[in-house]
């Protein structure tokens, strides 16, 4: 036996000890570095910091996304199990097949490893060094997982044995701190796809255009295959058809070695390797970004103002785009998909009014956004069938569409109106052959066909004209529409338009508060106003039915002329003291700090208010009008109407002349309402007083002569009524009228000149006493309409007063309640600080239009005032100090805790009694007025408890504008719903919609043959979002649950504050008094009753609450602005204004 030699077994016993000493020690480094070092790179929340850097926005029900805000990274978070909270979609879970499929294409042995694998690593080296090239890696997908989580930790350049190093480190360490579907949950959403696009859901989304649930077997092994190199494999890099085809087979190689390792390795069975793998891999490009639209903008916007930017900062996010959150949205993903829906489609027939029929220009959608149902997308027409069953075959994307059918006749209709009911094939021939084969179309696709592969589709056309849509309930967005096109511009939000008639409902809400009656008769008749030296006459958009109305038909009949009379009486039921109220609430009372010489340069010189006798006379003869109206018998009640359509007259002849030389087609009926007043007629009596002596002194001594030319002269301005010479002058127990008029056509029907032989007639056959009595100024009329001493006792009692006021001190309260300018000033800035109130935030201008709607507002101003006039409510976050619509719901971090949740709050702001009366306006508008066409789509049938189908219709409010000619339409109404005390606007929606066009006066042109009103412009988008809340299950199952509780009439369910019975007013004015029977309407409202308490309850409380002191405001570059110090008139706001407001 052979004998070592002693120093040979010591030199190898020191070696082996050694080795084994390195191995020890290099193990318990290594073992101290994976298990015990710290990695706080490796921390879950580390790791999902890395995954889930992008901020998800989702709709109101949680799983439908909206959108996301991402930095760098695109992707769309997987779990390898099922999530235990709601999620986004069905693609919240990875499928089982793709963790077999990259496990097969990528690291067989990944069960049986610990990370690292050095028996793959010689395998891939000697494969590589037989092929004398790199054809297989070694790295497992632990590795892979640690290069892509972790790949910011090394260093880029040479260093690759040490990035190796520190990558098979990593690796270790995750597969010591997690599972190992862990890692497959890791690695599946961190692979590389296209572009910023990274994991499956991407993968899915760019090449097959699928949810993940939605991938079949062959496209999982696709993707599996193509993770280390996408690029090879992407059909969508290159345009060239060769070079598509060879990446097509291609990418199928790589997806038969993925299953034929998952078939080997009996992941699947053969069937299924056979049926997945005999055609070539069917590509469906797909967009994997969130296209930006309007709903994802306000959100951004949103996020970066108050309170939530201060959120985002305590929460440790540097922006929105990594704040790693989840957004809850309050908009319904239905509701949102069909408001924009319907106003394209609408917007898409008003152009064919319009303009007929053209091929479009532009794609609506990015070319990236792939057909869906209720995608308006611009195809290319493949084929034009005719014959017994004429169809357009439409290219759209990757898939097909078809126009035919009924979808096919509407667009014949709307081409040519003059069609007969029954098309005939030349009927369709005639317009379809105009359709280019090759050509662009656009259409909207509507749902597909049975078999699935093939769109049924409408043919469409690109606008002109542009809309919005905007939906509340409960201070909530349910909804909006900024326009055509998703992106841009949004007409919901930012687009500032004149209103029109829809802001009628704002005086009238004012005008009931201050005392008036909804049944109260108003003026209806042309009129002249006079404010601050301008003159306006109304017009009205249509022939007034009568020349009164009720406030509540002005409404329901959009009564332009009523509404003014209206604006100008509006504070004619307030004593003294109520006037001062109205003044503290306007700001326009004088400040306790103030003194008497700012405060009248404040007036002045702010507002134009200068206190002079002269600016008295206005409303001095307005309330000694009111007196002779009230103690004067007037016969015949011309006369009366006469002296209520006098105005004062400043400046009457320089307003003439203006609209003389402006050549106007109503000049001549705007001339007569302008001459018609009180100055003027002032002057006229005093040339008839001077005329008079020289007339009626002939008269009485007998001296006139037939022949006499000089007495001929004296009676050359004297007129008799006609029905004066059908009497016997003999026997005349009433004397004739006389009128006086200096231009015979100024007078009225019905007047002839007095002859000198009648003259001289009456002169001989009457007594002295009638002599006397025919010259009397209660027998003169001023050209033919109102008597000289009517006229004379005006100027009266506008003396007597005035003589009274000039003793009062200027600018005091007294003066300022007797000043016209100031009372129509007051009037306004009324109505502007409750426009603000209930959520108006567009600038205000006080102008004497401002009922029809001059002022230019935002859609979303519309939707907050109405939802207020609605409910009788004002609505908002907790966190916001004003009366405001909420779009975010609630805000969640990664984890799931919530760092946000909406408090909506809301509180009565409306007297209960004023808000009935609102309502019935607004259900009149709908019942009889311009919105009635709504009606039909207010129909629904639905099962009642005991199983019998009930037929009714759903009351609904709204109003209707019109304004720039014809060429912008508004409509804005609340939809109630059925509750357990009836059916109540509280929980109910308010909708309003608007139609136009972004240059109104280039629009204005057309107006002449094509009219945009807010019945035909904006009503039918209206009616059909309200059809289908109606038609919702929740809607539904609230009318079959409440029924018993719900009051109806005749079929239609009443509001929960209907009377019962009605009263009947007259169908044309609204009005009580008159003929009330037979064709007359219904309106549910109270006995008239105008008693106003001493404190007038809206304005009182405003007040209250401003006396309060209070650290809530507005926020305002980084501050807070307190309500005391909101500015609430015209003009801006300084850093003077602004106090640092503890938060």
């Amino acid at each position: 036996m052979l004998s070592v030699p002693r120093y040979v077994a010591k030199a190898c016993f020191g070696f082996f000890t050694l080795i084994n000493l390195v191995l020890l020690t290099s193990t318990a480094i290594l073992g101290y570095l994976v298990f015990l070092a710290s990695a706080p790179h490796l921390d879950r929340r580390a790791i999902q910091q890395r995954l889930l850097t992008e901020t998800t926005v989702y709709y109101r029900d949680q799983r439908t996304k909206l959108g996301a805000f991402y930095d760098q990274v695109h992707l769309l978070y997987l779990q390898a199990n099922q999530p235990t909270r709601i999620d986004s979609d069905l693609d919240a879970v990875i499928p089982e097949t793709f963790f077999d499929a990259i496990i097969a294409s990528e690291d067989q042995f990944f069960y049986q490893h610990i990370g690292f694998d050095p028996i793959g690593i010689l395998r891939a080296f000697w494969a590589n060094l037989l092929a004398g090239r790199v054809i297989q890696g070694g790295s497992t997908l632990t590795q892979q997982t640690s290069e892509l989580l972790f790949e910011h930790r090394l260093e880029h350049g040479e260093n690759r044995w040490k990035n190796k190093a520190l990558e098979t480190l990593d690796a270790l360490r995750l597969e010591a701190r997690y599972s190992k579907r862990d890692i497959l949950e890791f690695y599946t959403n961190l692979f590389h796809v296209h572009g910023t696009g990274q994991g499956l859901a991407i993968a899915a989304r760019y090449y097959f255009n699928k949810n993940v649930s939605d991938l079949n077997l062959s496209e999982v092994a696709f993707i599996a295959g193509s993770v280390k190199g996408p690029a090879n494999y992407n059909p969508f890099r290159t345009q060239n058809q060769e070079e598509i085809q060879r990446i097509v087979e291609r990418a199928t190689e790589r997806r038969d070695y993925v299953l034929r390792n998952m078939l080997e390795m009996k992941l699947i069975s053969e069937d299924r390797f056979l049926e997945a793998s005999q055609d070539l891999v069917a590509f469906r490009q797909g967009s994997f970004r969130y296209q930006d639209n309007h709903q994802i903008e306000v959100v951004r916007q949103q996020m970066n103002e108050e309170p939530f930017r201060s959120i985002l900062q305590d929460y440790g996010a540097e922006g929105i785009e990594k704040g790693e959150l989840r957004i809850q949205t309050t908009l319904d993903p239905n509701l949102q998909y069909l408001a924009q829906f319907e106003l394209r489609r609408h917007l898409s027939r008003l152009e064919f009014q319009r303009n007929g029929y053209a091929a479009p220009v532009t794609n609506p959608e990015p070319s990236s956004l792939q057909p869906g149902s209720g995608n308006f997308y611009t195809g290319r027409i493949e084929e034009v069938l005719l014959g017994n069953n004429p169809s357009v075959q439409v290219q759209v994307g990757a898939d097909r569409a078809e126009v035919r059918g009924l979808l096919l006749e509407e667009f014949i209709r709307r081409i040519n109106p003059q069609a007969p009911n029954k098309l005939r094939k030349k009927d369709f021939q005639q317009v379809l052959e105009n359709l280019k084969t090759g050509g662009p179309i656009l259409v909207a696709l509507h749902q597909r066909d049975n078999t699935g592969s093939l769109w049924q589709a409408s043919i469409e056309q690109q606008p002109t004209l542009d809309g919005g849509v905007m939906v509340l309930q409960d201070g909530e967005v349910r909804a909006f529409v900024g326009g055509f096109d998703p992106r841009g511009f949004n007409r919901a939000m930012q687009a500032y338009r004149q209103p029109g008639s829809t802001f009628k409902l704002l005086l009238y809400m004012v005008a009931m508060e201050l005392g008036w009656n909804p049944l109260e008769a108003l003026s209806n008749e042309y009129r002249v106003y006079q404010w601050q030296g301008e003159i306006y006459i109304p017009k009205p958009d249509h022939t007034p039915p009568d020349n009164q109305s009720s406030l509540v038909w002005a409404g329901a009949l959009s009564e332009n002329l009523a509404s003014i009379y209206l604006l100008e009486h509006l504070l004619d039921y307030l004593d003294l003291e109520q006037f001062e109220q109205l003044m503290e609430f306007t700001r326009f009372a004088r400040e306790a700090n103030e003194s008497r010489a700012d405060y009248v340069v404040r007036l002045r010189d702010t507002y134009g208010i200068v206190d002079t006798q002269y600016r008295m006379q206005p409303y001095l003869m307005e309330a000694a009008r009111q007196e002779l109206l009230r103690n004067t018998a007037f016969e015949p009640p011309e006369e009366e109407q006469a002296l209520r359509n006098l105005y004062h007259g400043r400046n009457w002849r320089a307003e003439v002349r203006s609209r003389l030389r402006s050549g106007s087609a109503r000049v001549s009926r705007e001339r007569e309402l302008l001459e018609h007043n009180f100055l003027r007629l002032q002057e006229v009596q005093e040339r008839l007083q001077q005329q008079l002596v020289q007339t009626k002194d002939a008269f009485l001594n007998g001296s006139f002569k037939t022949d006499d030319q000089v007495a001929r002269e004296w009676i050359q301005n004297f007129y008799v009524h006609e029905s004066a010479l059908r009497t016997d002058p003999y026997n005349t127990p009433v004397l004739p009228r006389l009128a006086y008029a200096e231009n015979p056509l100024e007078l009225t029907k019905g007047w002839v000149p007095i002859t000198p032989y009648r003259f001289r007639l009456y002169n001989q056959v009457w007594t002295s006493n009638q002599r006397e009595r025919f010259f009397s100024p209660a027998n003169i009329w001023l050209h033919g309409k109102i008597r000289s001493t009517i006229l004379q006792g005006l100027g009266d009692l506008i003396q007597q007063r005035q003589q009274d006021l000039l003793r009062q001190e200027p600018y005091s309260t007294v003066r300022l309640y007797w000043n016209h300018d100031f009372r129509i000033l007051l009037s306004l800035q009324t109505i502007v600080e409750v426009a603000k109130l209930l959520g108006v935030e567009s600038p205000l201008q006080p102008i004497l239009s401002f009922p029809l709607g001059a002022n230019e507002v935002t859609l979303q101003d519309l939707a907050l005032l109405y939802q207020s006039l609605a409910t009788g409510q004002v609505f908002r976050d907790s966190k916001s100090p004003k009366n405001h619509w909420s779009l975010i719901q609630r805000i969640e971090d990664t984890g799931g805790r919530t760092i946000y949740e909406a408090d909506h709050q809301s509180r009565n702001i409306l007297d209960p009694s004023v808000n009935r009366a609102l309502q019935e306006i607004m259900r009149s508008v709908v019942e009889y007025g311009t919105g009635r066409r709504a009606k039909r789509f207010l129909q629904t049938e639905y099962a009642h408890e005991d199983g019998k189908q009930v037929t009714v219709q759903i009351p609904a409010l709204g109003k209707t504008g019109t304004a720039n000619n014809y060429s912008n339409a508004t409509f804005v109404g609340h939809l109630p719903v059925p509750t357990r005390q009836g059916m109540q606007t509280k929980g109910g929606y308010t909708i309003a919609v608007y139609v136009g066009s972004d240059r109104p006066a280039e629009a204005e042109k057309t107006a002449n043959w094509f009219r945009l009103t807010g019945s035909s412009g904006a009503l039918p988008v209206w009616s059909r979002i309200a059809y289908y809340l109606i038609q919702a299950r929740e809607y539904q199952e609230r009318l079959r649950i409440y029924h018993p509780n719900l009051k109806s009439r005749d079929g239609k369910l009443l509001l929960d504050y209907a009377t019962s019975p009605p009263l009947n007013v007259n169908d044309k004015n609204g009005l009580l008094e008159g003929d009330v029977t037979g064709r007359n309407a219904e309106v549910f409202l109270p006995l008239p009753d105008s008693k106003l308490p001493r404190e007038i309850p809206l304005f009182s409380r405003v007040l209250k609450e401003r006396s309060q002191t209070s650290a809530e405001g507005v926020w305002k570059e980084g501050r807070w602005i307190t309500a005391m110090q909101q500015p609430q008139l015209m003009g801006g706001t300084s850093d003077a204004d602004v106090e640092q407001v503890p938060r």
